[in-house]
């Protein structure tokens, strides 16, 4: 899901609160009317806030308020995309109908945000800025310590939310990422076999080693993943890893 935030020279072409702009996947909210929350309450229980191709465009003064009641209804967090400068010619409501085409020509995209959490579930972390967390990992990663690359992995989701720039000097497909999350919550069942908890799993590949761990107390469940990108150093890897996880590690919970 996206909201853009809008302002407008001119009012919208319709009398209703919001309108679809060709599908319920895209609604645009009047800026002639006053905010509604029943009406917004009932859309957005209807809404499939883990699709893409979900938009809303809100006028940027029911920003604060739009906000509040995803947040206190839906546990749904959002972060600014920084990169939307083009957005203004993909939105398409020029096309809807002729009226939208002059509402259009009037229309400026002040932000454009996406999810980071739904239902408490963190979706990604925002990682723009100065973030201690990807400060951190990059940091780790430019030192001669055999790691070439560190991710965060949301347990539920089996998807990476948060990673560092790879090593420059080194070769990883980002999928390698995802595919280590992929079952990765079976894994949590060997605690039942009587030995205690998943400390790490270590993967063995042709051209390199991945390790991840659990974030201990971390609600979602979230994993640490460090990456080397040579088939040797699985100690190295390992004494490194052991070195920088508890700072790791707290900075990761400051999103739970």
């Amino acid at each position: 899901m996206k909201v853009v935030i809008y302002t407008a020279e001119t009012e919208v072409p319709f009398d209703e609160f919001y309108k679809p702009l060709g599908s319920w996947s895209k609604i645009i909210f009047s800026n002639k009317k006053q905010f509604d929350e029943r009406a917004v309450k009932s859309l957005l229980d209807v809404t499939d806030f883990e699709n893409e191709s979900t938009v809303f465009y809100i006028p940027l003064e029911m920003k604060a308020i739009f906000f509040e009641l995803l947040k206190k209804f839906f546990k749904i967090e959002l972060k600014e995309e920084k990169n939307n400068s083009k957005l203004n010619d993909s939105l398409g409501l020029s096309l809807i109908w002729e009226k939208f085409s002059q509402f259009y020509e009037k229309l400026k995209i002040q932000a454009v945000l996406v999810q980071t959490k739904t239902n408490g579930v963190i979706m990604a972390i925002d990682i723009s800025g100065n973030n201690p967390l990807q400060n951190k990992m990059d940091e780790i990663v430019k030192q001669p310590n055999g790691i070439d690359a560190i991710f965060v992995g949301n347990v539920e989701l089996e998807a990476v939310i948060a990673k560092s720039k790879i090593n420059s000097q080194r070769q990883i497909d980002a999928e390698l990422m995802n595919g280590c999350l992929v079952g990765l919550k079976d894994l949590e069942q060997i605690k039942e076999l009587g030995k205690g908890e998943l400390d790490y799993a270590l993967f063995q590949l042709k051209q390199g080693i991945v390790c991840i761990s659990i974030v201990p107390d971390s609600k979602p469940k979230m994993w640490l993943g460090f990456i080397t990108a040579t088939p040797q150093g699985a100690n190295r890897l390992l004494h490194f890893r052991d070195k920088f996880l508890d700072d790791l590690q707290t900075l990761v919970l400051e999103y739970n």
